[in-house]
């Protein structure tokens, strides 16, 4: 059985190729966060949860929480600490 870490770190992986196959726009400033956040505590890509950046717990404005409601596929970056920030998709088939 897994424990947490490892499945957040199977989950991350799976997240850093997606982001390399289907946005390659991206790549380039997932590089450039990776590499600074070796340096610090930040996470590179970050869900938003109760309105937060689950990376650096700041308020993330309404505007880019809808985009990113509306259209999972789209991205932005939490204007303060710079992660990637997603929305977490609910899978229907539970």
């Amino acid at each position: 059985m897994k424990t947490e870490s490892e499945e957040n770190n199977q989950k991350i992986k799976e997240i850093e190729r997606n982001i390399k196959e289907f946005y390659p726009e991206v790549s380039k400033i997932y590089e450039e966060l990776l590499k600074d956040s070796r340096n610090s505590n930040m996470k590179v890509i970050a869900s938003i949860e109760d309105d937060s950046c689950s990376s650096c717990s700041v308020m993330v404005f309404a505007d880019i929480r809808a985009k990113l409601s509306a259209d999972p596929n789209s991205f932005d970056t939490c204007p303060n600490c710079g992660a990637i920030l997603y929305v977490k998709v609910e899978d229907d088939s539970e």
